[in-house]
């Protein structure tokens, strides 16, 4: 590693490399045993790490490894890999590349190789709080919207370790730039596209899904919730609610992330409806998804419904024939979250009056029977909300099967809450 020359040099960090795959702790406590100087020598030293000629590119991509490699392992060699000035070099590397067109920049695979480097990297939060971090940021955005999959997708991962690891104001900085939008249409991408390059990441201890953890935790902020950033992004999460045979985990992934941006905002919520999220969620539900995915949905309908605006749109009615379904045929979870869906619906004359809204009656009679009280809680308010004040919906219970004066009288002599036998 100390020759004069080069292709000595990346030959034997090569060999590094290949030693490190297969013996990686044993190479590891060898290296640490070198001297200090060694770290500076692999990649940042004798002007190799940017001479854009064939020889020096490979001499760059093979340092890069190899300090990838280094840094994943103890956190004092990240230390010394930063301390040896990559952050400035990498910094450098990634503005010369967002700045000028592919065809001018000879090493383009180095690019990614880099990104994986920073994301292993920023694991550190001392490293994020250092000074050259925000000009990385800057270009890590405009990486997001790169053509080349492996250059986005660690790209992302990198993001990934900076909100992980960084200050509120470093991840409102994040969003600020505009990271949200190209995260968005990377998600449902990286698990059915990139499976290689996913077990890659692993590797070096990286997250599965780094759009998904971006964006959960830049939408944690509530600046970012209720400001232009959630308002200008809602319309593209609606249109990943579509089914996408080529990226089946995008819609649950937008379901997750609606929920987060639509509770406490009814502007948000609002947003959601002109941008077509009624219609898209009820049609989610009439495919049958996931359990999990199915209660997720019912939740943010129910929250959706929150809003009494929406109650007066056409798909808000339509939405009640699923959540009917989901009633009678859904898991435990999501059945809870049909029935508090139901008492928002409720609230509207319109719904309540429809002839639809009747055949919620036998589910709702059929919850009262449930083990858990939270749930004949919801059945029971549904019941009351939909047949007050309303001869003709309090005739129907007589015509239901099962009995539920039985059901009220077991919840009036059992240890049920006062609260919710006072509201029998």
């Amino acid at each position: 590693m100390n020759s004069t020359s080069l292709e000595v040099r990346v030959g034997g960090a090569a060999l590094l490399i290949c030693a490190a795959k297969e013996h990686k702790v044993p190479t590891m406590d060898a290296l640490d045993g070198t001297p200090r100087g060694f770290a500076e020598k692999t990649a940042f030293q004798g002007g190799e790490f940017e001479v854009p000629d064939p020889a020096t590119v490979l001499g760059g991509t093979v340092a890069l490894w190899l300090l990838s490699i280094i840094s994943s392992f103890y956190v004092k060699n990240k230390h010394t890999v930063v301390e040896a000035g990559a952050l400035e070099a990498l910094c450098e590397k990634l503005a010369n590349y967002t700045s000028n067109p592919r065809a001018e920049f000879e090493d383009t695979e180095g690019i990614w190789i880099s990104a994986l480097l920073l994301a292993i990297l920023f694991q550190d939060a001392n490293v994020v709080s250092a000074p050259p971090t925000m000009r990385i940021i800057h270009s890590l955005a405009l990486i997001l919207r790169s053509e080349e999959v492996i250059d986005w997708y660690f790209a992302s991962q990198a993001m990934a370790s900076l909100v992980c690891n960084g200050t509120k104001g470093l991840n409102l900085s994040i969003a600020n730039l505009g990271a949200v939008s190209g995260l968005i249409s990377l998600i449902g991408h990286i698990e059915s596209d990139m499976p290689n390059i996913v077990n890659l990441s692993e590797e070096f201890s990286l997250v599965r899904n780094p759009d998904q953890v971006v964006l959960e935790h830049l939408f944690e902020i509530e600046d970012v919730r209720v400001g232009s950033t959630a308002r200008k992004n809602i319309p593209l999460l609606v249109d990943l609610l579509r089914p996408m045979p080529d990226r089946p985990g995008a819609p649950p992934t937008a379901v997750h992330l609606l929920t987060r941006i639509a509770d406490g905002s009814d502007a948000n919520k609002l947003i959601m409806a002109e941008a077509g999220a009624l219609d898209a969620l009820t049609k989610y539900l009439s495919l049958g998804p996931q359990d999990l995915t199915e209660a997720t949905i019912s939740e943010l309908l129910r929250i959706l419904f929150t809003n009494p605006d929406l109650l007066r749109y056409e798909a808000a009615i339509s939405s009640l024939n699923q959540l009917i379904a989901v009633l009678r045929l859904g898991s435990r979870s999501a059945r809870l979250s049909a029935a508090r869906a139901f008492h928002e619906l409720f609230d509207a004359e319109n719904i309540r009056g429809s002839d639809l809204a009747k055949q919620a009656v036998q589910p709702l009679v059929d919850m009262l029977e449930a083990a858990l009280e939270i749930e004949q809680n919801a059945a029971l308010i549904g019941l009351i909300k939909l047949t007050s004040g309303n001869p003709v919906k309090s005739a129907l219970m007589a015509d239901v099967d099962g009995n539920p004066l039985e059901s009220l009288y077991k919840i009036l002599s059992s240890t049920s809450s006062l609260e919710m036998k006072t509201k029998l």
